[in-house]
């Protein structure tokens, strides 16, 4: 199912890319303002991929410890400001894609 997804997934950045070029609408070179509120939206859908990237590196506990500490009142804890060029939600499907293949 996983592999379906990420298809899906490859599709939608696919389509996105093509509206992108068509239009030249896209959010600015390194922009990242949708991960610096507390409310970055997502679905499990779109998580699958971090959480399969995690549990096969060993890395969901980490993360799992650190939400429970979060407050919830700063950026996305997965979000390293300037070190993501790309900045658009539907083209970074799989989130950070440089970090998390």
């Amino acid at each position: 199912m996983l592999r379906q997804i990420k298809r899906l997934f490859g599709r939608v950045d696919a389509s996105v890319a093509s509206f992108r070029k068509r239009t030249s609408l896209s959010c600015r070179n390194g922009c990242g303002q949708c991960c610096l509120t507390p409310k970055v939206e997502t679905t499990v859908l779109e998580m699958l991929p971090l959480a399969e990237y995690l549990m096969g590196n060993r890395q969901a506990n980490f993360w799992y410890d650190r939400a429970k500490e979060a407050s919830f009142a700063g950026p996305c804890v997965l979000y390293s400001i300037g070190k993501y060029k790309k900045r658009m939600l539907l083209e970074n499907s799989f989130p950070m894609q440089a970090d998390f293949p």
